[in-house]
């Protein structure tokens, strides 16, 4: 989120390739016709409303504020602003860091050591093929 952010205060619009209510309709960056929209907001307050239209070139875009009649052309691409909400998750976030080497739940406790897994309880045999599909099931969390 924060990298989007400061590519967005980081653009610089330049002079404005149009200038009328029509113009904006056609770039596709008005309230009733944007291909996608980035509402700033704290808290309850709105404080700014962004429309995200037609693309004049490769990774440039025309956009318009929400209280201006002007339309720009910047340098940002749409991949860089997903529409759906899913494409803003960081979907390493609860992935470990380094080799998991232990397992633990609520009535065992798995080691692995170098190939081989040892459970806490002398009485139950580690399966090993169950003890990897656990681990590999931990390691690819999403």
């Amino acid at each position: 989120m924060e990298q989007a952010l400061n590519k967005l205060v980081s653009t610089r619009s330049g002079w404005p390739v149009a200038t009328t209510a029509s113009s904006r309709e056609r770039f596709e960056v008005s309230e009733d016709k944007y291909q996608s929209r980035i509402t700033l907001a704290s808290g309850d307050d709105t404080l700014e409303k962004l429309y995200f239209g037609t693309s004049p070139g490769f990774c440039q875009l025309h956009v318009s504020r929400d209280d201006k009649q002007e339309v720009y052309s910047v340098k940002l691409s749409s991949h860089d602003y997903p529409v759906v909400s899913n494409n803003w998750l960081d979907h390493a976030l609860v992935r470990p860091d380094s080799d998991v080497t232990s397992l633990e739940g609520p009535d065992f406790v798995l080691n692995k050591q170098g190939d081989e897994w040892t459970i806490s309880k002398e009485e139950s045999e580690v399966v090993k093929d169950e003890a990897d599909k656990m681990l590999a099931a931990i390691e690819s969390l999403t």
